[in-house]
């Protein structure tokens, strides 16, 4: 689906570039989302509404999967979380579009996906009676997501390459802070231990080697194929197969799994430096 929308103008001012794509993410969500903003692109529309939108459409699939159990209604499930992710991908679009993305609208949007998505942990875990298990699975979750986003972070900041676009209308007003105070609390430790971590064993292992060699090996564009691709519109789509076919319990294993791979990674890339 990709290649119709490539050449399109809208499609390619909408679109945020990452230097690794997230593969479901590129092909099928962020498309369906150009579709619907065609449709809107001229409306009154904020960015904001839509996700309140669908903060709201994947609490509702949260209270349904407590309660589902046939396969009309966990069909209905898939389809909404993936709507949710459609629409996760629109809002940031279409402020792209009409070129009104700030500060605000990023805090909200990731303080909105943690709400939803803690919603999701919750619902399983009472409907399976795993509630502690489902709440250090959702704690796990946030790191794979948050090591995504700082990896690629470190990756270009690292390469120096173009890490934020100032806006004129990116101001940091009374509930922008009060947004980024919720956030320091929940998410911000995670982003300054994983950075800390990064930084700390790269210094270890890359003494005595030429430093930006060792930076192309440490933090190179290829491993953000196995991080991206861990980020959340693939983990809300292998939930809704889940989902599907009633197994939503095991998607509580996913997160480590996840963790585990990034753990394997971390390694080999020191590896990498230490023999490069």
């Amino acid at each position: 689906m990709l290649k119709i929308f490539q050449e399109d103008p809208i499609f390619k001012k909408s679109v945020k570039i990452r230097p690794v794509e997230e593969i479901i993410n590129i092909q099928i969500f962020r498309p369906l989302a150009h579709l619907i903003l065609l449709k809107i692109a001229n409306k009154n529309i904020k960015a904001e509404q839509i996700v309140l939108i669908h903060t709201l459409l994947v609490i509702l699939c949260s209270f349904l999967i407590l309660y589902s159990n046939d396969l009309v209604l966990n069909f209905v499930i898939f389809v909404l979380l993936q709507l949710k992710t459609v629409l996760d991908n629109l809002d940031g679009q279409i402020a792209r579009y009409k070129e009104i993305e700030s500060t605000f609208g990023r805090y909200f949007d990731t303080m909105m996906d943690y709400l939803g998505n803690l919603s999701l942990f919750l619902s399983i875990g009472i409907k399976h009676s795993v509630l502690p298990f489902s709440l250090l699975s959702f704690f796990a979750f946030t790191w794979v997501l948050s090591y995504d986003f700082n990896l690629e972070r470190i990756f270009k900041d690292k390469q120096n390459l173009e890490t934020k676009r100032t806006k004129e209308n990116d101001k940091i007003d009374k509930k922008t802070k009060f947004l980024k105070n919720i956030y320091d609390f929940f998410l911000g430790f995670q982003d300054k231990s994983i950075e800390k971590i990064e930084n700390v064993i790269f210094e270890l292992i890359s003494r005595k080697k030429d430093i930006q060699t060792a930076k192309n090996l440490f933090w190179n564009k290829r491993y953000l194929n196995v991080t991206a691709n861990m980020g959340l519109s693939t983990q809300i789509f292998i939930l809704g197969l889940l989902v599907l076919f009633g197994l939503e319990k095991i998607y509580l294993l996913i997160p480590f799994i996840c963790l585990f791979t990034i753990l394997i990674l971390f390694v080999y890339r020191c590896y990498v430096v230490y023999k490069g």
